[in-house]
């Protein structure tokens, strides 16, 4: 038979939408369940704190993770996000890349972990066992960042492993809080040690592991291109850290309970986005691999909205089950979860127009979305709070993510303007 008589060759372009997906849903899939592991030991760990701590001592747990959280992404230098892009599109770069992304984790990781403890010492009302709870800041500052880290460097080349990563830290923390509910008199500072020898045992396996799996790495230097490459999205996880966390050192001037309440309420409301969170990490790669992925954001976009109203349908109607689950004094934790049910469904447009901004390389734009995001957010949560509690931090969360796709919107007129 002749070469001339075969079919041609579909293209992607010809092929059915089912089989051009399927490689995004086999990821999508692989991603759940690894960042369902993560959940359900993030949950376990919510649930069996909360009815040892009660609302106070669990309130302040949460405010420390707060504080720890926005330097957790500033310890990279967000050079996490600038290896999962460049990293996805240049393939053979990603072992020298990530050398010159560990040598700046081990200089940022101290500075911003020792940043963590002074501010904690400013920002919130602080009681006894201080060496403990500076071990506890500067040991979740390392751990995290490194996590994230690895895990962003390891998902360019497959998908599943950031969700891997994520779940292997969490599960050590369950780990740990097993042996300290089984082993110790519980109380948050016994907890807090017992959490910084998870973290330290973390940050060693991830090390010995990379020695092992990746032979060809080695420390590099601090890189001034990645540290150009990652400001804008240092500014974003900062940005993104300060519209969930700040409220709850500014909650915690008003006591450590409410800070409890609220932070069970956003728990549920991450635990129920677990799917969508799947979708976009497993989407990612593909956009920022693509020279113009609009339609793949579209086609993905329109379904995790459809996934994010429907889970924020089930969050409404399950809020009164928080205080049963959890004890009497999370009571107002149900009437925060109803609020903020629907807040999912407008992360979801930021997301998008966000992975837009990144796909066409306009960080100076995207580190526009996020200031303005965290500076609304951060204004509303110090305007709000003293007059309103934690109702005010919803509002709070609310405006920011509105502030966000406004500007979004904004940049898109105006480079349709300027492009006629």
């Amino acid at each position: 038979m002749h070469h001339d008589s075969l079919p041609p060759k579909p293209t992607l372009a010809h092929m059915p939408l089912t089989r051009r997906l399927r490689p995004y849903l086999h990821d999508t899939a692989g991603m759940f369940i690894w960042l369902a592991l993560r959940s359900a030991a993030q949950a376990a760990i919510v649930v069996m704190l909360a009815r040892v701590l009660g609302a106070s001592e669990y309130g302040r747990y949460v405010a420390l993770l707060a504080v720890a959280g926005f330097f957790v992404p500033l310890a990279n230098f967000g050079s996490q996000g600038a290896l999962l892009r460049d990293c996805a599109r240049h393939p053979d770069r990603a072992q020298a890349q990530l050398g010159d992304a560990l040598a700046l984790w081990m200089r940022g990781s101290v500075f911003f972990g020792l940043l963590a403890i002074v501010s904690a010492w400013i920002a919130l009302p602080m009681r006894g066992d201080g060496l403990g709870v500076a071990l506890f800041l500067f040991s979740d500052v390392a751990a995290g960042s490194l996590a994230d880290l690895v895990g962003r460097a390891e998902q360019a080349r497959e998908p599943q492993a950031y969700g891997r990563l994520q779940a292997s830290y969490i599960a050590m923390r369950l780990l740990a809080l097993v042996v300290f509910l089984v082993a110790a008199q519980p109380s948050l500072a016994t907890w807090l040690n017992y959490q910084v020898g998870a973290a330290l045992s973390f940050v060693v396996g991830v090390s010995v592991w990379l020695v092992r799996a990746r032979p060809g790495i080695r420390s590099g230097r601090p890189s001034l291109h990645l540290l150009r490459s990652g400001l804008p999205f240092a500014s974003g996880a900062l940005a993104l850290r300060l519209q969930t966390e700040f409220s709850k050192p500014v909650l915690a001037q008003l006591d450590y309970a409410t800070v409890g309440n609220f932070g069970v309420a956003q728990r549920a409301v991450d635990l129920a986005s677990l799917p969508l969170v799947a979708m976009q990490e497993a989407l990612w790669p593909r956009v920022y691999a693509n020279a113009d992925a609009r339609v793949q954001l579209r086609r993905a976009g329109a379904l995790m909205l459809a996934l994010a109203l429907s889970g924020g349908i089930v969050l409404w109607l399950g809020a009164p089950l928080v205080p049963r689950i959890l004890g009497t004094s999370f009571a107002h934790a149900s009437s925060l979860l109803g609020l903020l049910a629907w807040l999912p469904a407008i992360q979801v447009l930021r997301n998008l127009g966000n992975a837009h901004l990144v796909a066409s390389q306009r960080g100076g734009a995207l580190t526009l979305v996020f200031v303005a995001g965290s500076l609304t957010g951060v204004c509303l949560n110090l305007a709000l709070i003293p007059f309103l509690g934690a109702p005010g931090a919803v509002a709070a969360a609310y405006g920011g993510e509105l502030v966000m796709i406004g500007v979004q919107a904004g940049l898109r007129a105006a480079r349709r303007a300027n492009s006629r």
